[in-house]
């Protein structure tokens, strides 16, 4: 059958958050926010570890995203700095690799001293509620 053709991958309104996750993901149209083999290789190929690992950064990931916009208004660039300095290590070893490339982009553009502008600001706020949508 054609994607037209199934009757399970239609959407009604009003539309299903859920639903249309599981579709979008059915037909390889997003990405999952953790790459699972690579977050195995973290911890030592202990699956329970990962999960634990990802609980944390998943509850700790909304509040660190109000403090990263507390500070980049603010322009306090050396707590902004250092916190996503911290959120850059977590990405990294629950490999949330999405999160970790706009992280990384944005602390390199905090550091780096020019003006700060909103493009790798709003990329990493994008990819933070992404993420945090895939799992609740």
């Amino acid at each position: 059958t054609t994607l037209y053709d199934d009757f399970d991958c239609s959407l009604l309104k009003p539309v299903n958050q859920n639903h249309l996750i599981h579709l979008l993901k059915k037909f390889n149209l997003i990405r999952p926010a953790f790459n699972n083999n690579k977050a195995l290789e973290f911890a030592h190929h202990d699956q329970d570890i990962v999960q634990h690992l990802r609980n944390l950064f998943l509850q700790q990931l909304k509040p660190q995203a109000k403090l990263i916009e507390s500070y980049f208004q603010q322009a306090q660039n050396n707590e902004l700095s250092e916190l996503l300095h911290k959120l850059l290590g977590s990405a990294k070893v629950c490999a949330a690799e999405e999160v970790y490339h706009a992280v990384l982009s944005f602390k390199e553009s905090v550091e780096s001293g020019n003006e700060l502008t909103n493009e790798h600001h709003l990329k990493l706020q994008q990819c933070i509620k992404k993420t945090l949508m895939g799992h609740n």
